[in-house]
């Protein structure tokens, strides 16, 4: 996985391709999907994480 820092704590950007087996805990709404490829990543951390502010040129859901 790559790490990104933001601050003292890092955060693990990674795609379901490496870590498979969690996507049998995920449900896509159809509301979520537009079209039959579907983008799914995860970005795993701390529970004390902060990230900055920063813009993805896609939509996304955040859940903590």
């Amino acid at each position: 996985m790559e790490s990104v820092f933001f601050g003292p704590e890092a955060v693990h950007a990674t795609s379901f391709d490496q870590i498979p087996e969690l996507l049998d805990d995920i449900i896509i709404l159809d509301y979520c999907s537009f079209g039959d490829s579907v983008d799914i990543n995860i970005w795993i951390g701390p529970s004390e994480n902060v990230s900055s502010q920063y813009f993805d040129p896609k939509s996304n859901i955040f859940a903590k």
